[in-house]
């Protein structure tokens, strides 16, 4: 399980972190998300598992993002790596929740796992926190 507490450094409205394993790699995604009014679901082709959604650069001071992501099959290399991401953000009053499944199409063992914005151009901001648990060697 990954718990993300964060935001980045890109302008605009609510964005999202994601989780590289081995750093790359061929990702499927599908989203639900609601904003308390209106809701919306999505599928698409990734660049990562999305472990959070995060204010931007412009958000108030203080403002971060969460998602707690649990992973299945990390350790089995006869089936695909699969995360399931519960996420919640607010911006300026602006907030949304979700709920996003992704799957990385690879068995490889999973060595590495990086984390960055999913606006690759943008940096992760200072303070955000990730805590990862209950992963153990294979």
């Amino acid at each position: 399980m990954l718990i993300s507490y964060g935001r980045d450094k890109y302008t605009g409205a609510i964005g999202h972190l994601i989780c590289k394993l081995n750093t790359g790699g061929v990702y499927r995604t599908a989203d639900f998300y609601g904003d308390g009014s209106s809701a919306t679901s999505n599928r698409y082709t990734d660049s990562g598992i999305r472990v959070a959604l995060v204010p931007r650069d412009s958000a108030d001071a203080g403002e971060y993002g969460v998602g707690i992501t649990i992973f299945s099959d990390i350790n089995d290399t006869a089936k695909y790596t699969t995360g399931l991401t519960f996420a919640g953000c607010d911006q300026n009053g602006a907030g949304q929740v979700a709920q996003l499944t992704s799957v990385w199409e690879s068995t490889a063992a999973v060595t590495s796992m990086g984390i960055i914005s999913a606006t690759e151009a943008a940096d992760v901001a200072d303070e955000s926190r990730f805590d990862l648990f209950g992963l153990r060697a294979a």
